[in-house]
């Protein structure tokens, strides 16, 4: 006849009971602190590449982490960011080699997400690139002084001298004529991140308020300062995860038709009622690139597009 296994107790000794009752506050406290900032774009602010655009809606790259960490997503796998704005998820999941969609609607930030996650570059041809376009715009940048400044809208002349605003014309003139296919949207986007770098009106997140002045900075220096830190960004990249599958895809979640059962996980920050009108936060870009010249532009090309997330939203 089998016995069942006798009951067995463990008695842990009095100073092992404390140091167990001590680390409990003391583990929920770290766990506190590694949390704190999952909501905010504060870990990103100089972490490679997530830092290329500061989106005043962005969440940190460390909740990511520490989703896929929770969830076991590994390489294989497959996640999906329905609302994937400036790509945080995609860039984290293709860090570690795992494969991942996200949809945008907003053309504007739809184009900074493909840039940040564009990796399969020849990085010796970008940085003669880069080099090239250096010296050919410091010879050339006097030239400046012909751009007309006229034709844009007032929000983006309030944030710039003439001058710094003639030079950043002309870069993107320059871009446009001169830079290589292959490369034209990184410089773009560099010139695009350049723009609050410069800005003599305070450009922070989430307001522009261009009659509180601070010091400008050169257009020409904070553009090649910018692709110099996103080369070197893209070139601390393990190459074994450089052509990790990724696709970012241009217009509305709710019509995507994605099936959901492809994916083993999903990861978003949605535009819940927070106030923010996100085609509103990336005016000074969207006007300075062309994507819209007024605010019924944004409206009918952005807005209308988006989810509504501000009380002020509503379109009748």
């Amino acid at each position: 006849m089998r016995h069942p296994p006798k009951k067995v107790t463990y008695r842990f000794s009095p100073k092992t009971q404390k140091l167990v009752r001590e680390s409990i506050p003391t583990y929920a406290e770290v766990e506190k602190k590694i949390r704190e900032n999952f909501g905010t774009f504060a870990d990103s602010k100089n972490a490679p590449i997530h830092r290329w655009f500061q989106y005043p809606a962005g969440f940190s790259y460390k909740a990511v982490n520490y989703i896929l960490d929770q969830h076991v997503i590994v390489p294989g796998h497959t996640v999906y960011d329905p609302f994937v704005g400036t790509g945080t998820t995609i860039v984290v999941c293709k860090q570690r080699g795992i494969e991942s969609y996200g949809v945008e609607a907003h053309p504007f930030v739809h184009e900074i997400a493909e840039v940040k996650t564009d990796w399969d570059i020849n990085f010796k041809a970008l940085r003669e690139e880069i080099q090239n376009t250096s010296l050919r715009l410091e010879f050339s940048i006097a030239d400046a002084e012909r751009e007309d400044v006229s034709h844009l809208p007032k929000l983006v002349r309030s944030c710039f001298s003439r001058h710094n605003l003639q030079r950043l014309l002309f870069i993107r003139s320059f871009v446009q004529q001169s830079v290589s296919k292959r490369f034209q949207k990184l410089f773009f986007v560099a010139l695009t991140c350049a723009l609050r770098q410069a800005s003599a009106a305070a450009t922070g997140w989430p307001y522009i308020a261009p009659k509180k002045r601070i010091k400008e900075k050169d257009g020409l220096e904070a553009f090649i300062k910018q692709l110099y830190r996103m080369i070197e960004d893209l070139e601390s990249v393990p190459p074994e995860f450089r052509k990790t599958p990724s696709h970012i895809i241009l217009g509305d979640a709710r019509n995507s038709k994605l099936p959901s059962s492809f994916f083993n996980l999903g990861f978003t920050s949605p535009p819940y009622l927070n106030n923010y009108d996100y085609a509103d936060r990336t005016r000074l870009e969207t006007y300075f690139n062309g994507y819209a010249s007024s605010w019924g532009d944004i409206t009918e090309k952005v807005r209308k597009k988006l989810i509504v997330s501000a009380t002020t939203g509503f379109i009748s």
